[in-house]
């Protein structure tokens, strides 16, 4: 009999109802939504340039990731106080 794999964290789900859809938004920032942001290409975001492998990447589906809010916010506001 094969071993089961051991229960890993869930997946965050992509809601489809609006009030949740607006609470994924707040909590969850895209990849494109992060480049726009950060005035960047979304090929350097997807490819780990500019800070961005620092973050934690949440994997919904084969092509789609998604980064905390809280952590950028964290990140950007390290940057801040560094350069000053």
């Amino acid at each position: 009999m094969p071993k089961r794999a051991m229960p890993t964290e869930r997946k965050p789900r992509i809601p489809t109802t609006p009030k949740k859809q607006k609470a994924f938004e707040q909590k969850y920032i895209s990849a494109q939504q992060l480049a726009a942001r950060w005035g960047v290409s979304p090929s350097a975001i997807y490819h780990g340039k500019c800070d961005a492998r620092l973050l934690r990447r949440i994997t919904l589906g084969p092509r789609t990731i998604r980064f905390l809010l809280q952590e950028v916010i964290e990140l950007e506001e390290k940057k801040n106080n560094v350069a000053a």
